[in-house]
């Protein structure tokens, strides 16, 4: 994850998931395909590209590398609730408070986390798409192009970047539930244990 920031931030060239309206690229009205597929695409295209890109203003960057930063927080916050599991149950004890901890603070960092890498990323790859697809002027020396938009000479235009999925706010919940199961079974053992110690000093 800190390599791709780091790569979003300096590296000449940036890998950008580039959202643009639905496009398919249109042949030349002289050119015939012998023989014609047995389909052809009456509507729709690519809304998107996973593309390289040189000369990405600064903006663009930061928000790509805040996304990539908060997309690898989730494996990392994930990785170590279950390295300390595991941890608690080689030791016989998987009923610890750091535990119930743990998994709470896992289903903010899931929750928060995939909502800000959607936030951040969608927003660097709509600048993106702007900065390399819009156009406001072109030139061509092609006498069978006819009309005065984009899409006649076969350029994708820009666009939006979707909208944010609610997955993250699911699997936040799924962890938090963990999390309950993981306090209620430590509450049961912390009485058991008040018991025990009640009962030996009965005997």
């Amino acid at each position: 994850a800190l390599t791709i920031t780091g790569s979003d931030l300096l590296a000449d060239v940036v890998s950008v998931h580039l959202p643009v309206q639905s496009f398919w690229p249109a042949l030349k009205p002289s050119v015939a395909l012998d023989p014609a597929p047995v389909a052809m695409v009456v509507s729709g295209g690519f809304s998107s590209a996973d593309v390289m890109v040189s000369g990405l203003s600064f903006d663009a960057r930061i928000w790509l590398a805040l996304g990539d930063l908060a997309h690898g927080v989730i494996p990392v916050s994930v990785g170590i609730c279950i390295a300390l599991l595991a941890q608690r149950l080689l030791r016989g004890d998987p009923f610890d408070r750091r535990m119930s901890r743990a998994a709470f603070a896992t289903a903010s960092f899931v929750g928060a986390g995939g909502l800000i890498w959607q936030l951040c990323s969608g927003i660097g790859e709509s600048i993106a798409s702007a900065q390399v697809l819009a156009v406001t002027g072109w030139t061509i020396d092609e006498s069978e192009v006819v009309g005065d938009n984009l899409s006649a000479i076969g350029w994708p235009l820009p666009s939006v970047a979707g909208l944010v999925d609610s997955w993250p706010i699911a699997a936040a919940l799924a962890i938090a539930a963990v999390g309950v199961a993981i306090r209620y079974g430590e509450t049961v053992t912390a009485d058991r244990a008040a018991l025990k110690r009640e009962t030996e000093g009965l005997v």
